[in-house]
C-alpha cells in the first residue's frame, strides 16, 4: 500500500471500515500498526459472550487480558527461539 511506504513500514496491519458497511465506498483507515496480532481466540467458558463483551470480562476462567498477555509472551519466546536458532548475536 501506499500508505505502508509513506510510512516505511516493512509490514502493518490496518483497522478499516466503510461508510454504511459498503465495501463500494472509499475506506477509511481508523489505525495502522506496525505488525499484525491477531485477537486470541473465545475460550470454550466463554463462547456465549460477544467478543466486545469477553474482552471486557474479567471474573472468567479464561479472561482476555490474561489470554493476551500468555499470546504476547508465546510470541515472544518464538521469536527469541528462532535468534537463538540463527546464532543472531545481540550487540
Amino acid at each position: 500500500m501506499i500508505l505502508q511506504k509513506k510510512l516505511e513500514l516493512s509490514t502493518a496491519a490496518y483497522d478499516v471500515v466503510w461508510n454504511n458497511d459498503d465495501i463500494e465506498t472509499t475506506p477509511i483507515i481508523l489505525e495502522v500498526s506496525p505488525y499484525y496480532q491477531p485477537n486470541p481466540p473465545v475460550p470454550a467458558s466463554a463462547s456465549h459472550l460477544a467478543y466486545r463483551d469477553y474482552k471486557k470480562a474479567f471474573f472468567i476462567a479464561s479472561p482476555f487480558y490474561r489470554t493476551r498477555v500468555d499470546q504476547y509472551c508465546n510470541m515472544a519466546n518464538l521469536r527469541l527461539q528462532t535468534f537463538k536458532n540463527n546464532n543472531y548475536v545481540f550487540n
